[in-house]
């Protein structure tokens, strides 16, 4: 058999380490219990982690103003953050994330005379609940419309984008939205996910039966494509060619289905560092506010970055 890993560095980071062995478990598992691998799957697909904010985000809470909001049939509360003052921009972070993780985008809004505002989605961050669906971010993120709607636009990331389109086509009203870095399909999502754990075809769909079930939808009828014809408003779909984990693909498939997208390809960024590249910052603010953001409008982390060595305009 070819090691195809000989070349490769023997260090191997603890975040991998502790997924190969999670892999391995879930295959155990699967062979001798199958009942029981479908509902740890459905358990790990729908709980997300809660990261530490890091320091770089730590000075934008200090500036920021607090905000709560009731939603759902429990009146469970969603914690946010605020910036600014005039027309809203909301900021909408993925899976695993927290409201300050496009938090590069604040400094040049607000510059431009846009409020700003970011939730911690359910079950992320400092919001309540333990486990969450794409269908829980949309809910969330409709009752932050009603609340602080009609927003000037939406900048989303990820899962975060893709319950924004869902968001969009149910009637969240938004001026514009800029989707970076999202997948098109949940039902390639969850098969990625369930091929990282070494699930057998067989426990997948049964894993995917249980979330249509909890969805009350088929995965079909939430894809990018069924829903376009509803999202008709000026967008931009931001993706990188090195994205990992949500492939190319997905954007480009995002930017040919809805009515009035354009698509800006950057290489070298990945799935993270996207959403704090200078030229990604200028291309959104020009987008929803028609300038330019100056150098000064840059928080100090994105103008560290070097562009040339992160985008190239000719691959736009």
């Amino acid at each position: 058999m070819t090691n195809h890993g000989s070349n490769k560095s023997t260090n191997v980071r603890p975040e991998n380490r502790g997924v190969a062995w999670i892999r391995l478990g879930m295959q155990g598992i699967d062979a001798l219990l199958p009942p029981l691998a479908t509902e740890l799957a459905e358990r790990l697909l729908l709980t997300p982690i809660r990261h530490r904010t890091p320091a770089r985000e730590r000075p934008l809470l200090d500036t920021a103003r607090t905000r709560t909001l009731h939603w759902g049939p429990h009146g469970e509360t969603l914690v946010g953050h605020a910036w600014g003052e005039g027309p809203a921009v909301l900021l909408v972070h993925g899976w695993a994330g927290r409201a300050t993780q496009l938090g590069a985008f604040v400094a040049p809004l607000v510059a431009a005379g846009h409020a700003v505002i970011a939730f911690d989605l359910p079950a992320h961050g400092r919001s309540d609940g333990e486990q969450a669906s794409l269908f829980d971010f949309r809910d969330a993120l409709l009752a932050i419309g009603r609340t602080y709607g009609p927003l000037a636009g939406v900048i989303a990331h990820s899962m975060g984008a893709a319950a924004t389109s869902l968001a969009l086509a149910s009637g969240l009203a938004a001026e514009r939205f800029v989707a970076i870095a999202s997948p098109a399909s949940l039902r390639d999502q969850t098969q990625r996910f369930a091929r990282t754990l070494g699930l057998s075809d067989r426990t997948y769909d049964r894993v995917a039966a249980r979330l249509e079930k909890r969805l009350h939808a088929s995965l079909e009828s939430i894809e990018l494509e069924h829903l376009a014809p509803r999202i008709d408003l000026p967008t931009l779909v931001i993706h990188d060619e090195d994205d990992q984990e949500v492939l190319l693909d997905n954007g480009l498939r995002i930017a040919a289905s809805l009515p009035q997208a354009r698509l800006m390809r950057t290489h070298g960024l990945g799935h993270h560092r996207i959403l704090r590249s200078p030229a990604v910052l200028e291309e959104v603010s020009e987008f929803l506010t028609g300038r330019r953001p100056r150098p000064s409008d840059l928080a100090p982390d994105a103008a560290e970055l070097i562009e040339r060595e992160l985008y190239d305009p000719a691959r736009r």
